[in-house]
Parts: structure tokens; sequence; C-alpha cells
């Protein structure tokens, strides 16, 4: 089986469920090639223990125009000439050539599913297209105003949609995929990796620790502060592990509590 990831970036270190999903795929025998937008060149050790086939990036950065080439809804009806200038002007196609047909194609986020919907219609690729939708390309206002569209047509015209959980399924529903195309996939965690330890007493300090992208959705703000509240009459240490957009500010609050 050969199978091609499309995702927005990689390595990132806080999507493991993409990494743990190529292992498992490179575990059982299968062909795997990344085509990612942009590189994270700090987390590349991340791949280390990844044999995968081949590492295709579309733009060194998070380019401008490879961004847009995902919500481009008036994309399939460009000229062939029209097409042809924007793989020439961008690489595309120069980076995409020795890429042979795929017995899937499977995106994660509803964005990168647009993107490889694109890059079907651009004759690049050919191969059935698998698209998992994460809810953070459901539930953001922005993102679902932008793609809400583009969305519908990813609904009609590739064959898989994989939301994580139903209740996101309920969602994709309302806004127009069929019920037969919405397969609800579990996106869960390898126990056998962890061996419960039961605690008879806490430690002193007491130790508390989050795993999450640094988003404002997390919530990670709230709980340093509480945490700050709680090192008043606990002695408590409180780690955060995860990448994301609000490291500094994060760091700044922690900072500003001296916390």
């Amino acid at each position: 089986m050969k199978i091609a990831f499309i995702l927005k970036c990689f390595p990132q270190l806080t999507e493991t469920f993409v990494l743990n999903q190529i292992k498992d795929f490179l575990n059982s025998g299968a062909e795997v090639w990344i085509i990612a937008c942009y590189p994270i060149s700090d987390n590349l050790k991340l791949t280390e223990d990844l044999p995968v086939q081949k590492v295709i990036y579309l733009s060194s950065s998070n380019n401008f125009f490879i961004r847009n080439l995902r919500h481009l809804s008036a994309f399939k009806k460009l000229t062939s000439l029209q097409k042809l200038l924007f793989c020439k002007c961008f690489a595309v196609e120069r980076k995409l050539n020795d890429i042979t047909d795929f017995d899937y194609i499977i995106a994660h986020f509803g964005q990168q599913g647009v993107l490889a919907l694109r890059l079907r219609d651009m004759g690049l690729l050919s191969s059935k297209i698998a698209t998992f939708f994460h809810g953070y390309d459901l539930s953001r206002y922005l993102i679902l105003n932008l793609y809400q569209s583009a969305y519908r047509e990813l609904f009609k015209r590739t064959e898989i949609i994989l939301p994580i959980s139903d209740f996101w399924r309920r969602k994709l529903l309302t806004l127009g995929c069929a019920e037969q195309s919405a397969i609800t996939q579990h996106l869960g965690v390898n126990t056998n990796y962890y061996q419960y330890q039961p605690k008879t007493n806490l430690s002193s300090p007491l130790l508390i620790i989050s795993v999450a992208r640094l988003t404002e959705k997390k919530g990670l703000s709230y709980a340093i502060k509480a945490v700050a509240d709680l090192s008043q009459k606990v002695d408590v240490e409180y780690m955060i592990i995860g990448a994301g957009g609000l490291h500094d500010s994060l760091a700044s609050l922690i900072k500003d509590l001296n916390a």
C-alpha cells in the first residue's frame, strides 16, 4: 500500500496523532510519503525514527500563495494555461513531478483536504482523498467563514470524510456533508505505552502537568492563574508541554504572577 499524507507543516510537535499514524502505517509495511506546505526545522529530530519514502515541501516557509491555494474556491475553473503558470511560478509541479499514484491521500485538517483537492484538480495528484477533521477546522469562525464553500466542494468531490468524534460528525452534517461520507474515526492513545501506578499519597511538591497546543481554546491562562493561587497554600509545581502562538504571552503571564 502506498500512502501520502498532506499536512500544513511537518514535523509538528503538537500533532503526535499524525506522527503515530505515520508510524503505524510504516509498521504495517506501507510506503509512506509526506507532502507538506512547509517544514519546521526545529522539530526535524522528531522524524529520526520515521523511515518515510520521501518528504516534499511545497514551500520553504508559510508562503502566502501556497496558503491561498487551499481556499481558492474557483481554482478548478482556471484555464489549463493559468494552472500551468501557477505551477511554474511556485515550482509546485517540479516538486511533485516524480510522484506516482497513491492508494490513498490522507489529509489532516479540513484545510489540507481542500489543498489535496486543488492539487488533484491541477493534475498533480490522482488518488482518492480521505480528510480528517479535528475540531480546530470546524470551530474557529474565521476558518469556517473562509472555507465553508470549499468544504462543501470537498464533501461532494472526495471519497471519505473522517471526523474524530461523533460531535464533529454532526457538525459536518450541518455543513452539508452526506451521512454516508462522514465516518467517525477516533484517534486514541495506545495505553500499552503507559503503566498505571496508583498513588496512595500526593507528592510534595504537588506536580501538575498539561500537554496541549498553546492556543486560547485550551484555557492554559486560567490554569496558570489557578496554580498561582494554589501555590499560596500548597507547595506545587506546574509544567506545560506544548507549542503554539501563545507561547510568549503565557510566559509573560507566568512572569507577571511570579509563579
